[in-house]
């Protein structure tokens, strides 16, 4: 093997695997979406009163039983959450990559920056 292909092909798995999640996600999100519209497509919204959602469909979890049980507005949120989730999915791969190369350099990076994206994301 020559050197710098094993991290060619590293590479080229984490693209097809992050790829794979985006079309998921967006799967996900335009199901969600066209059911929405088929349901609720003729009413005419109120942008003059902004309600918003209830504060039980603020977290993943609630966001997860929404879209298990079919609410039409869950199905949106997870594949909303699934593209929000690329980016820490894709670290964490580099991460344990790095581990597995023991680059401690790299890997101390990388595990600064999930942690950095996962304290985003879970803070309230």
């Amino acid at each position: 093997m020559r050197p710098g292909e094993e991290e060619w092909k590293t590479e080229l798995r984490i693209g097809k695997f992050i790829r794979i999640i985006l079309l998921v996600a967006t799967g996900v999100t335009v199901a969600g979406g066209a059911l929405y519209l088929h349901h609720f497509g003729n009413s005419v919204p109120h942008y003059t009163v902004f309600t918003p959602g209830p504060p039980s469909s603020r977290s993943p979890a609630a966001i997860i039983l929404d879209a298990a049980s079919l609410n039409f507005t869950g199905i949106i949120q997870l594949g909303i959450l699934l593209l929000l989730s690329i980016p820490i999915i894709r670290v964490a791969l580099f991460t344990w990559v790095f581990l597995g190369r023991r680059d401690w350099l790299y890997s101390a990076m990388s595990l600064l920056v999930l942690g950095i994206l996962l304290f985003s994301i879970l803070r309230n």
